[in-house]
């Protein structure tokens, strides 16, 4: 399916859309499968700036394209280039942690007025590979996917990946791809199918009000207790990086502020729009939907508030209001919450102590088979893991076994604290059917039907029917009567269903559970006991 439209830049010509399509026919090297991708960037892992360049210059240009240092991203003293975080190299010991960043721009001559990175990369490595034929082959065919020598540059330059948090409805808003739940929390508007028919097939029931899709609904039972402060410790702490988090009395002095961090968020990306759990209708203004992540990461706080009601919760929030986030500005986001993780391991007055993250969005890589499809995300996820930080990630919305990263992490041994891939159960236990799975998937937990919070939104809808109120005959008020409103959330909470809330679920137990094992957890970091006691409570939960 076609992406985005095109919008003219300042020449006037038409410039790319912020994501691209994949066409797997296009792969000239061996196989390929679908993602999207930014068009105008490509990823280049390694401390060395130049490596890789000149082919992709000399192949860039015969394109009227030219390949520049994105100066907009990386450190202040060396643009362009994100330098090693955390421990200040892979924490498995691996190559530098560096990553850079290159733009793309077309030449006003150019006969491709539109760049595609995926084109020039491409285009790049078959140079070097045999030809692989483009076209799908015949029936019952296995063609290997030719891979670069790991010592060749080019295999530490990748496609900038598009991140999402949630899916587009199908048919309406820009949806990409030909499956409706692309990306780890399906579920588009807050009430899509409102008529007498809300399921097309058995996986879409969920969408429905009543069945999991997101709905307003009124809770009855007070605020989780968070117990006494602690005497010489401190409460577990739980991360979220997401949509933000709204106001709600249940959170109010649980989501903590850090002082590198009030009012600042920490993906520049999403600095460049309104908040979305404050401004809910930013995706398609004026057109009365809320839109599709607007309160997710309110919902996502409330689920670590009631799984882990004595912990400490710290949101930031990474993406805008159409639920997307670019994989150079989540490694970005990851490195900067890496930076004050370790600063606090060397002094415990200093940074930021973390013992889980959760992370509720994922994407699909073009070739996971490749050794070196994991080197831009990977590393900063691990550098966190060494510094004994427990990593929960939502495995995906899709009902397929394709691995979703980063959740598919998990499948590869950390260098300290657990990473986990949470897929969802409905209320009575059952896996739900919108979930993915395969062996790459740590466990299960409640992510269908879950009631948490959820900022007091009013969207567009109205209820069925209405009587307004009245002054009968006698004096006597006549109080408005309705039936409810479809996406009225002023009552403060939600019921909404997907993987992004059984990584939270999960996160929470894991975050309670360490807390018991401690008894208080201590100030002063010691990574490698953090580390283990995280994985002895990982292993204890997956159990059950």
């Amino acid at each position: 399916m076609a992406a985005e439209p095109s919008h003219q830049d300042a020449a006037g010509r038409d410039a790319p859309s912020r994501w691209r399509v994949l066409d797997p026919t296009t792969a000239r090297t061996g196989p390929v499968q679908p993602t999207l991708y930014s068009p105008d960037r490509l990823l280049v892992r390694g401390d060395a700036r130049d490596d890789g360049r000149a082919s992709l210059d000399e192949l860039a240009g015969t394109f009227g394209w030219q390949l520049d240092w994105d100066v907009t991203f990386g450190d202040r003293d060396t643009p362009g280039t994100l330098r090693g975080r955390g421990r200040g190299r892979d924490a498995d010991g691996g190559t530098d942690g560096t990553v850079s960043r290159l733009v793309l721009t077309s030449l006003p001559t150019s006969p491709l007025p539109v760049v595609d990175a995926w084109l020039l990369l491409e285009s790049a490595r078959a140079a070097r590979l045999p030809r692989v034929e483009p076209g799908t082959p015949p029936s019952g065919t296995r063609v290997r996917r030719l891979e670069l020598d790991p010592a060749d540059p080019l295999a530490r330059v990748s496609l900038d990946h598009a991140i999402f948090l949630a899916a587009y409805q199908p048919n309406a808003r820009g949806f990409f791809g030909t499956n409706p739940f692309y990306g780890t929390n399906p579920f588009y508007g807050t009430n899509p199918f409102y008529g007498t028919n809300p399921a097309g097939s058995p996986t879409a029931s969920y969408l429905a009000p009543g069945a999991g899709g997101r709905t307003p609904v009124a809770v009855l039972l007070p605020s989780p207790d968070r117990g006494p402060d602690p005497h010489e410790g401190r409460r577990a702490a739980v991360g979220i990086l997401d949509s933000g988090c709204g106001e709600h009395p249940w959170l109010t002095t649980v989501v903590r502020d850090h002082p590198n961090l009030v009012g600042t968020p920490v993906c520049p990306e999403s600095a460049l729009v309104r908040d979305p759990e404050v401004h809910p209708d930013q995706h398609g203004p004026l057109d009365g939907m809320l839109d599709a992540v607007s309160g997710h990461g309110t919902f996502i706080a409330g689920v670590v508030r009631q799984s882990a009601p004595t912990a400490d919760v710290y949101s930031w929030r990474v993406v805008a209001s159409d639920g997307a986030i670019s994989e150079s500005e989540l490694v970005a986001a990851l490195a900067h919450v890496a930076d004050l993780v370790h600063a606090n391991v060397d002094d415990p007055t200093a940074g930021l102590r973390l013992d889980v993250l959760s992370l509720s969005l994922g994407y699909y890589h073009e070739s996971p088979e490749d050794p070196a499809h994991d080197a831009m995300l990977r590393p900063v996820l691990h550098a966190l893991a060494a510094d004994g930080v427990a990593i929960v990630c939502s495995a995906g919305n899709e009902s397929t076994d394709r691995p979703l990263f980063p959740a598919a992490f998990a499948a590869v041994p950390s260098p300290g604290a657990p990473v986990l891939a949470v897929g969802a159960r409905n209320p009575n236990g059952t896996v739900a059917l919108f979930s993915n799975t395969g062996d790459w998937v740590s466990c299960y937990a409640l992510g269908a039907s879950v009631v948490s919070t959820s900022p007091p939104f009013e969207g567009g809808l109205q209820p069925l029917a209405r009587i307004p109120e009245t002054v009968d005959a006698d004096g006597r008020l006549r109080e408005c009567r309705e039936t409810v409103d479809p996406d009225s959330y002023v009552g403060g909470f939600a019921v909404w269903s997907g993987t992004s809330f059984a990584a939270p679920h999960l996160a929470g137990l894991l975050a309670t559970g360490l807390a018991a094992a401690h008894g208080e957890l201590p100030r002063h970091t010691d990574t490698d006991k953090a580390s283990a006691t995280a994985a002895q409570v990982a292993a204890q939960l997956l159990d059950r």
